[in-house]
């Protein structure tokens, strides 16, 4: 048996065995032994794929399979050489304003009148040049001309061109355009003027044709005076009815005379049968709106040939209206014989006897 001393003992001399080296101090670390290094094997790299490339074309084989490709190009022809026709009728574009009716025309026919007249001006506002008046007889059977409208609704000149020798040629159709001077309009009035030459381009279509009546209009024949057009002949007085154009009927009136004696110098006359006026008229009927492009188109082509002789107002581009360039063509170079001096600023201007303006 063991004795409690000899246990204690024997316990402390294990501990101590087991404490012994941190008793004595710490153990030295072992050193490690370096490691000698192996050679690191080398891989074996994978050969890269390469793209098997195509081979280049030349510039001469790829023209040729263009040209192999692209079509054909056809030979070039001579045009042929066009046939002389009559004046095509013009067909309106999806732009153009649309035909006008014949609504009191027809209404008018029902009620007895024979044929009915369309009357309508053109150049009341201008500083210079004639104001013209168109007259249409257009035969109720004629079935209407495509396009016919306001002819201020026609910007194109063109059109308006195509237009009128269309009806010229139109079967049955017979026109007038009255030609009223800048001398009169100045002596009588623009109003009165304008009403003149309604009288005399109604009473040109009723009645056969005047002498030198077919001759044209142009700055050569002075005065005021009638153009007669169309291959309709005159459908006389009886029972025709005239449509005008604006608020007033341009016959005279009970007291025009005693206050106006030389508004019917030169025998001039009412018109031959009667009538109405019709308030925007050419843009409501048809024979109204054809008579305003007569009228339109025989004063620009007379002021196209006024602009010969007088080019330094450029009345070709401006028709004579009163626009910034053209009364600035007044104030330098004055009034040609042709500028109405009874309208503003004109009227407040004084020339001299060559048409200077006076500074």
């Amino acid at each position: 048996m063991f004795s409690p001393g000899s246990l204690a003992e024997g316990g402390r001399s294990s501990r101590s065995r087991r404490k012994a080296p941190a008793e004595t101090g710490k153990a030295e670390p072992r050193k490690a032994e370096p490691r000698k290094a192996e050679p690191r094997k080398a891989r074996a790299k994978a050969p890269k794929k390469t793209k098997a490339k195509a081979p280049k074309k030349t510039k001469a084989k790829a023209l040729a399979k263009t040209k192999a490709q692209a079509p054909a190009k056809p030979k070039a022809q001579a045009p042929a050489k066009p046939k002389a026709q009559a004046p095509a009728t013009p067909s309106p574009s999806s732009s153009a304003p649309p035909t006008l009716p014949r609504s009191r025309q027809t209404a008018l026919l029902v009620s007895g009148s024979l044929c009915v007249l369309g009357v309508d001006e053109a150049g009341r506002g201008p500083l210079c040049g004639p104001v013209v008046v168109g007259a249409v007889h257009y035969p109720a059977g004629t079935p209407r001309l495509p396009g016919i409208c306001d002819s201020k609704q026609l910007a194109d000149e063109a059109a308006r061109d195509a237009l009128f020798a269309a009806l010229a040629a139109t079967p049955g159709v017979r026109y007038a355009a009255a030609i009223v001077s800048p001398s009169r309009i100045d002596s009588v009035n623009i109003l009165q003027a304008t009403c003149e030459g309604m009288r005399m381009a109604a009473n040109a279509v009723l009645r056969p044709d005047e002498p030198g009546g077919r001759e044209p209009a142009g700055p050569g024949r002075g005065g005021d005076y009638v153009v007669v057009g169309g291959g309709g002949e005159a459908p006389g007085a009886g029972g025709a009815y005239a449509l005008v154009d604006g608020n007033r009927f341009p016959n005279f009136r009970g007291d025009d005379l005693e206050k106006r004696p030389e508004i019917r110098a030169g025998g001039r006359r009412d018109i031959l049968c009667p009538g109405e006026a019709m308030v925007k008229g050419d843009g409501r009927e048809f024979v109204i709106g054809a008579a305003s492009i007569v009228a339109k188109v025989t004063r620009d082509r007379l002021m196209r040939e006024y602009d010969k002789l007088y080019p330094e107002w450029n009345m070709r581009q401006h028709k004579g209206y009163p626009t910034k360039e053209h009364v600035a063509a007044v104030w330098k170079h004055g009034a040609s014989p042709i500028h109405r001096r009874t309208f503003a600023p004109l009227k407040n201007m004084e020339f001299n006897e060559d048409g200077s303006v006076k500074r």
